[in-house]
């Protein structure tokens, strides 16, 4: 992650949630939630990194699906910044969720052994990487075999309707930065500058396989899962 990207965090840590919520009309929760079930496995118990962790809100969706399943995920989610982390500690102590472990971790280099971890999930965080490809070499070595990758992300939609619906949403959220944070105006750039296909592309040239997109509700967002 960038010093800039850095930064940037730190400053909206704080409103971080709020305004995710805000922005995404609650649309972020469901996304979530279904990134989440995307992440369970046949098993019964397997672990789970949530990479890029934030203040935690992925790796608590994938926490509730696996109780909902009568599943025991074993859960560790990582950042760059400490300050969102904090976030996800106080949520966590404050719902319960004490089991999910929370720490200071790079995501293009974790430091954990090859084979470590079953499901790999991230939420929005590829466009503040410096290197994508390098995430998903790293992520493909972690992975046990097998393992599952899920990646929740955003990109400018395709379809004509959606595609107008995103560009009036731009205008919005750029009003929006004005009054908030500069970082809100970075969003709509970062969205139209990402491109999904060669994310798809990328995963494949790493040695990802049975690699599929899913749409969600607004056309903006998308999950990509695949496998080792």
């Amino acid at each position: 992650m960038s010093r800039d990207a850095k930064e940037r965090f730190v400053r909206i840590a704080s409103k971080y949630d709020s305004m995710n919520h805000f922005l995404s009309m609650n649309l972020d929760i469901k996304w979530r939630e279904e990134a989440a079930k995307e992440a369970m496995l046949d098993k019964k118990n397997f672990t789970v990194l949530d990479s890029a962790t934030g203040t935690g809100d992925l790796a608590f969706a994938v926490y509730d699906a696996a109780r909902r399943m009568k599943k025991r995920a074993r859960i560790t989610g990582t950042d760059f910044v400490q300050e969102m982390l904090d976030v996800a500690v106080a949520k966590a102590k404050e719902s319960g969720r004490n089991s999910i472990k929370f720490k200071i971790g790079d995501s293009l280099r974790t430091g954990f052994k090859n084979n470590s971890f079953d499901v790999i999930t991230t939420g929005f965080s590829l466009r503040n990487f410096d290197s994508v490809e390098r995430f998903l070499r790293e992520s493909h070595r972690i992975l046990k075999k097998g393992g599952r990758l899920v990646i929740l992300e955003m990109a400018k939609p395709e379809n004509g309707t959606e595609l107008l619906k995103f560009q009036i949403y731009s205008y919005f959220i750029r009003f929006v930065s004005l009054f908030a944070d500069r970082a809100y105006s970075w969003l709509v750039d970062s969205i139209n500058e990402f491109d999904k296909q060669a994310l798809v592309d990328q995963a494949r040239k790493v040695g990802f396989r049975r690699i599929r997109l899913k749409s969600l509700p607004s056309g903006v967002a998308y999950i990509l899962v695949a496998e080792k």
